[in-house]
């Protein structure tokens, strides 16, 4: 297994955009965003986080939050459109509402 990160900030629209770098120098190890909430609902912040992490140098992963208001496949299609989770260290689909 490899190392478990403690340091992290689970993020998304609601929350306001603090300074990623200076919680990076202080010890943040990584963020993990949320890329959108069912089917055509995107997160807006999801992209500025994304860029926010990698400039700070710091891990970055994303989520979808699911409902039950769509087929499982659709939300994970609409996710990807989204996120790359080529282009990040975690990614998963999350909670469902």
């Amino acid at each position: 297994m490899g190392n478990i990160i403690t340091d992290i900030a689970d993020v998304a629209h609601w929350e306001r955009a603090g300074n990623v770098a200076e919680a990076a120098r202080q010890g943040l190890k990584a963020l993990w965003a949320k890329t959108g909430q069912g089917v055509n609902a995107p997160d807006e912040s999801f992209s500025k986080f994304e860029d926010d992490a990698k400039s700070a140098g710091i891990l970055f992963g994303a989520y979808h939050f699911g409902t039950n208001q769509h087929p499982g496949d659709a939300q994970a299609d609409d996710c990807l459109r989204y996120a790359d989770p080529h282009n990040m260290e975690a990614f998963a689909s999350r909670e469902l509402a």
